[in-house]
């Protein structure tokens, strides 16, 4: 009776069916590049978010400031000319009037700061003449 065996060699990286280490490594590393990207991106978008309101309620403080002083009558003595000031949370609003080169008309000027350092010494100013009804 003849007996036939076949050796077969076993190499165990053919048969395995997962990652080496290196491969776990290498892909743990990409992903914590992409995360750490995304990361940044999310950062940029609050610190932009946080400019944009800050910008959209100093040019609603400016707008406010400007509709109340032309929405007077020209002789008020509000509209005497002189500089002006008032406080409304971290903004500082700043106006202006001055006599215009043209007779009965003021030439009003509102500027808003805001002591907020993510401002960066931005400003609103908004210009307006104010003229004598005739």
């Amino acid at each position: 009776m003849k007996k036939i065996f076949k050796y077969k060699t076993v190499n165990r990286m053919d048969d395995a069916g997962g990652f080496t280490l290196i491969e776990v490594l290498m892909a743990m590393a990409v992903l914590t590049i992409g995360l750490l990207a995304i990361g940044s991106v999310q950062i940029s978008a609050i610190n932009g978010n946080s400019t944009g309101k800050m910008t959209s309620q100093a040019a609603s403080f400016a707008s406010d400031q400007m509709e109340r002083l032309l929405a007077l009558d020209f002789t008020d003595a509000q509209l005497n000319t002189g500089n002006y000031q008032r406080q409304e949370g971290s903004y500082s609003i700043d106006w202006t009037i001055a006599n215009a080169a043209t007779p009965n008309t003021r030439l009003i000027t509102v500027t808003v700061t805001s002591a907020n350092p993510v401002m960066q010494g931005k400003q609103m100013r908004l210009r307006a003449l104010k003229t004598a009804s005739i």
